[in-house]
């Protein structure tokens, strides 16, 4: 992974005029996620719907059955050193099952409040970070506009963000040109 990285988890939701944009943005999130230049801790949709009505749609956090797998894998593993595979293995998938069942990310009541916030047609794309190349991402996440909602950042990724727009505006700088002749002399 590229620099910047925050160690705890950092808070954001961005709003965008269509659930269409903030997929698009999910979509941009997910790719970083694949090569490892974030790590996402949770991530989901709340779309306002022209009626009010507020529609959530969890993206990435632990489902029982993902956790049933993952805990029968382990169990599994412990089973073996200990001796004893089956009782580990259910054991095991039964502890991935209870992990799963509680909504460890984003709380849904958090999600629904900021849907409220939203316009009718509205979405807002909502993460949790644990990690992440913070340059790497506002470059990315640039491009689609929306604007923020709610952010709680680690310093680290407050950090990150503020050097990420300081070497924009310094690109931005580096592009203007060159200090103008002006004569003086009438």
């Amino acid at each position: 992974m590229g620099p910047r990285r925050a160690d705890s988890n950092s808070f954001g939701a961005l709003a965008y005029p269509t659930p269409e944009d903030a997929h698009q943005a999910q979509l941009i999130l997910l790719q970083l996620a694949d090569n490892e230049e974030i790590k996402l801790h949770d991530a989901a949709i709340v779309h306002k719907t022209e009626a009010g009505d507020i529609q959530l749609e969890q993206t990435t956090e632990l489902s029982p059955k993902t956790g049933a797998i993952a805990g029968g894998s382990i169990g599994v593993l412990l089973g073996l050193a200990i001796g004893g595979p089956i009782g580990a293995a259910a054991l095991g998938a039964l502890a991935g099952t209870a992990a799963g069942l509680f909504d460890t990310g984003i709380a849904n009541k958090h999600l629904k409040e900021l849907g409220e916030a939203l316009e009718p047609g509205q979405a807002a794309l909502c993460v949790l970070i644990k990690e992440a190349n913070w340059e790497l991402l506002s470059e990315r996440m640039q491009p689609l506009g929306g604007h923020i909602l709610e952010a709680h950042l680690t310093d680290e990724a407050v950090e990150g963000l503020e050097q990420a727009h300081a070497a924009e505006r310094a690109a931005q700088l580096a592009a203007e040109p060159d200090d103008v002749d002006i004569d003086t002399a009438s």
